[in-house]
């Protein structure tokens, strides 16, 4: 048994990887964790019909072999799940075999389909579009050795902490997450980095809680453990969110008309390219921006044009970097998902290529091995264009002017609102000058409704 941090060479299906390694212990009975693994030499599987090592450690490969089918029953692939969508019960094994929930040898075990779940399974001599459909699907236990009745009688150490951040993998909702002990929450809501780590899995509720860690951070009590030599936590128990801290202010204030001007910047990339380095070993990852997404398609550019408010060709689009299906990649990201309001600033690994069905276009694609990584998100409505140009992000945005009217006391103003919704309380300047002030009586996709009248929510 070894993890992804302790190979320095990217594993792709469709080839064979020699290795040499070491345990701590002679192998046994038991499941052993490597404490080294060495990449010797790489086999492409379609070149070799056998490739094995004998007796004194040799490797040897065959390009013919003959394999004695007589005395073999069934024939069982094993893979992991790498999407499954609960509304219509298909999913896909290690992403090159479809499956519909109709498929499981054991009905009872289709709320057990999450994303990472080892199963067997036989392949069914039938394409669904350009994939094999798998049949037979049985869950692989994941029950470790240990009886019962040689762990200890105590009752593990329960503990306090918070949940600062928590990632959703998409399509399918199987994400994780990390917490930090209760003694250190003050040293980390500035960068909301956690030190314990949990999966979805490991939550304790009846039905999963809608964490939006952006905005919140949670009480948990949890149990911890250790994994590969890191502390992680289970049978995690949430209670109350807490809004992180935000500048108010309830002194008195200039009431303002608010006109626009658009700042130009620069913001250097590699931060980003650093996040999650670990899990892009051997890889070399990139950065792209996703503008538009469904549950079937995907597409990946090095910038993003606001056409309701560009007015020059300088940000003119190169087109697609690549296009992917969202339901065969690892999607990582705090929030669902939105294309309609926001931009998403993503890092990858490409990979093969992919066609577009509605103009039959082959285009380059993304390595579903690697995640599909949300490192930042942009109002679309705040900015006339993103650029990925070398290791920045050249950014033209939209911000606002105050010019001061008179003064009033607001009950409290919160700084920095990015989006408003009903209920909330505007001043804005009429075409004619003229300061407003009103309520926002309801929302739509391009504008807010003040008093019956529609005010472009983007052009103020």
């Amino acid at each position: 048994m070894f993890s992804q941090d302790q190979i320095d060479f990217g594993f792709r299906p469709g080839n064979i990887y020699v290795v040499s390694y070491t345990c701590a212990k002679e192998p046994g009975e038991m499941v052993q964790e490597a404490v080294s693994v060495t990449l010797e030499k790489m086999h492409p599987c379609a070149d070799y019909a056998k490739v094995w090592i004998d007796g004194n450690g040799e490797v040897n490969t065959a390009e013919e072999t003959v394999l004695q089918t007589g005395d073999i029953a069934q024939v069982r692939y094993v893979g992991l799940i790498t999407a499954y969508r609960t509304d219509n019960g298909t999913g896909y094994i290690s992403g090159e075999y479809w499956f519909h929930v109709n498929n499981l040898t054991d009905a009872g075990e289709a709320s057990q389909l999450v994303l990472g779940r080892r199963v067997s399974f036989t392949i069914e001599q039938t394409l669904k579009g350009k994939l094999c459909a798998a049949k037979d699907v049985a869950l692989i236990s994941e029950k470790t050795v240990i009886a019962e009745e040689k762990q200890e009688e105590s009752k593990p150490e329960r503990l306090r902490g918070y949940i600062v951040k928590y990632m959703i993998k998409q399509p399918v909702s199987a994400g994780f997450g990390f917490i930090v002990p209760e003694e250190e929450l003050e040293a980390h809501l500035e960068d909301k980095e956690g030190t314990v780590y949990f999966r979805q899995t490991d939550i304790d509720c009846e039905t999963m809680p809608k964490l939006n860690t952006k905005s919140y951070y949670y009480e948990v009590i949890y149990t911890p453990y250790t994994l590969h030599g890191k502390t992680c936590a289970k049978d995690v128990k949430i209670g109350a969110g807490h809004p992180y801290s935000e500048k108010k202010s309830t002194a008195p204030m200039a009431v303002t008309a608010v006109t626009k001007k658009i700042i130009s910047k620069t913001l250097p990339l590699a931060e980003y390219l650093e996040a999650e380095e670990a899990r892009y070993a051997g890889a070399s990852p990139k950065l792209g921006i996703i503008s538009l997404y469904n549950g079937h398609y995907a597409l990946i550019s090095d910038c993003y044009i606001n056409k309701k408010l560009v007015t020059d060709q300088e940000y003119a689009p190169d087109g697609a970097i690549a296009i992917f299906n969202p339901e065969l990649a690892q999607i990582e990201t705090e929030e669902a998902i939105k294309t309609a309001k926001h931009c998403y600033l993503v890092k990858y690994v490409p990979g093969g290529t992919m066609v577009n069905e509605k103009t039959g276009m082959e285009h380059p694609s993304v390595d579903y091995n690697y995640p599909v990584l949300v490192v930042a998100s942009f109002a679309k409505n705040q900015y006339i264009g993103l650029k990925i140009e070398a290791d920045a992000l050249q950014v033209r945005k939209v911000e606002q002017v105050m010019s001061t009217l008179g003064t009033a006391v607001p009950e409290q103003v919160d700084f920095d609102i990015l989006e408003l919704c009903s209920g909330e309380s505007v001043i804005f300047e009429m075409t004619d000058s003229i300061a407003a002030y009103h309520v926002i009586d309801s929302v739509g996709d391009d504008f807010y409704r003040i008093n019956a009248q529609k005010f472009n929510a983007e052009l103020g």
